[in-house]
């Protein structure tokens, strides 16, 4: 899981993952038109298997998919995700 930080356009964005890792997040085609993700949304990312290391560069990750506020919440009340690591984001 991770937290969208900055939008790039074009079905991209930067995504700070709960192990405090930064991916460039990148929409699948099938839910690029689907789903409309903000800065501060909780999203679920798979990173990338196969990509090569560039200096400088992100590594890559699809967003597969973006949870509502209510979601969240919930998430967040069940102890599946940090509070912290979801107030220390939104601060941002």
């Amino acid at each position: 899981m991770g937290v969208v930080t900055e939008i790039f356009g074009g079905g991209r964005m930067r995504v700070v993952a709960d192990d405090g890792e930064e991916y460039m997040g990148i929409i699948r085609g099938k839910l690029k038109k689907r789903m409309w993700v903000r800065r501060g949304d909780l999203v679920l990312i798979v990173p990338w298997e196969f990509e090569s290391d560039r200096k400088g560069k992100l590594p890559k990750s699809h967003i597969i998919w973006r949870y509502t506020r209510t979601q969240t919440t919930w998430l967040k009340n069940h102890n599946v995700i940090k509070k912290e690591f979801l107030d220390e984001l939104h601060n941002i």
